[in-house]
């Protein structure tokens, strides 16, 4: 496996993987309405082209061999309910559904910590939908602890995500 952060000549293969560990993940519990409107509103080679060419959004894609299996997204902002510590959001963190089970999505969590710890950030933070258990369940597995919720929109439907974080300094 090879993490490589992604350049603006990785927006081909950003944009599909994006999309489909998207669908894949929540399609099945939201209407295609819905989740039409959240990939046209933050999948569009547009939108992904901004947010690569963005000082605050860094993103990394896992390949195996040529193909690529999943990705995560850092933010540099500041968490509502973490205003005094420096902090670091894992916007996103996604592997293809059926490369779930090989322990990718570990090798990325360890990708962030380590890119967070290298930039002096104290707490890596994060937003999971609380319906996702599947997530919850692996975040805590890898030393997360809920600290707050926040209301998340797909399209027309208002759902809570639950704010998780990790210290990252002793």
């Amino acid at each position: 496996m090879e993490i490589r952060k992604a350049g603006i000549e990785d927006l081909d293969i950003l944009q599909k993987l994006t999309q489909q560990t998207f669908l894949e993940t929540y399609a099945d519990q939201n209407t295609e309405e819905d989740m039409q409107e959240y990939l046209e509103a933050h999948f569009t080679h547009e939108r992904l082209r901004e947010s690569l060419h963005d000082p605050k959004s860094m993103y990394y894609i896992m390949f195996d061999k040529d193909e690529a299996v999943g990705y995560l997204k850092l933010r540099k902002k500041r968490s509502e309910k973490l205003e005094k510590k420096q902090v670091i959001e894992l916007e996103r963190i996604y592997v293809l559904k059926n490369q779930i089970g090989k322990g990718l999505g570990k090798l990325l969590i360890d990708e962030a910590i380590g890119i967070s710890k290298r930039g002096g950030y104290e707490v890596l933070w994060l937003g999971v939908w609380e319906k996702n258990f599947r997530a919850i369940a692996f975040y805590e597995k890898c030393g997360f602890k809920q600290y707050g919720e926040h209301i998340f929109r797909l399209g027309s439907d208002v759902q809570r995500d639950y704010l998780m974080k990790l210290d990252l300094i002793d």
